[in-house]
């Protein structure tokens, strides 16, 4: 069950990059290569500390369609492993989106944590994104299993009616592997891809 407060879109004037929110960068460069049609390719490694993977994927649609998709919390809840969800809007007052999602997980080890999203247009023509796990004593349950978890988006124009969509996931977390990180970093870019194209969201067993 999926349950989730509204979140209300405002729009506004696009910031000068001096305005622009700062820490919404991507994490590293992304290593993936632009795809020539609507695929996602991966770049994916074990780190030291963490599970990497830099995912890039092509979406035919303007950027801005492509940034109110990404806009809507449930197109980056990871929804093959989500039970149930909770939106808080506009906890950052720094950033025109922003927004929590407290996460509940029925697997094999039953987690709930908090995700904190903040989003900017990034003044310079592209839209920037960042996720990242909270240390939250009241919401977090096993948080020992799920040390780290931290996320970048960055939206590139192509040219008008295409779009050039980087995700970066880094997952510190107990029996995951980058098979976990290109999973849904996967599922991220399929459900901006189907948002984009005002198709439903994908759904898994």
């Amino acid at each position: 069950m999926l349950v989730a407060l509204p979140l209300f879109l405002v729009a506004c004037k696009d910031p000068t990059p001096e305005d622009v929110p700062p820490g919404l960068e991507p994490l590293e460069e992304n290593a993936a290569a632009l795809p020539d049609d609507e695929t996602v390719n991966f770049v994916s490694s074990d780190e030291e500390e963490f599970h990497n993977t830099n995912a890039r994927g092509r979406v035919n649609a303007p950027l801005a369609d492509v940034a109110a998709c990404v806009q809507d919390p449930e197109v980056g809840v990871d929804r093959r492993r989500v039970f149930q969800f909770t939106v808080t809007d506009g906890v950052n007052a720094d950033y025109p989106t922003s927004y929590d999602v407290i996460t509940e997980v029925h697997d094999t080890i039953d987690l709930i944590y908090t995700l904190e999203w903040l989003q900017s247009d990034l003044g310079d023509g592209t839209y920037g994104v960042r996720w990242s796990k909270l240390e939250d004593q009241e919401t977090d349950s096993n948080a020992f299993f799920l040390n780290s978890l931290v996320g970048s988006l960055l939206l590139q124009p192509i040219d008008d009616t295409s779009t050039d969509v980087g995700i970066i996931e880094h997952l510190q977390a107990t029996s995951t592997s980058t098979d976990d990180t290109e999973q849904f970093t996967g599922d991220f870019y399929a459900s901006i891809l189907a948002c984009s194209h005002g198709e439903d969201l994908p759904t898994y067993e």
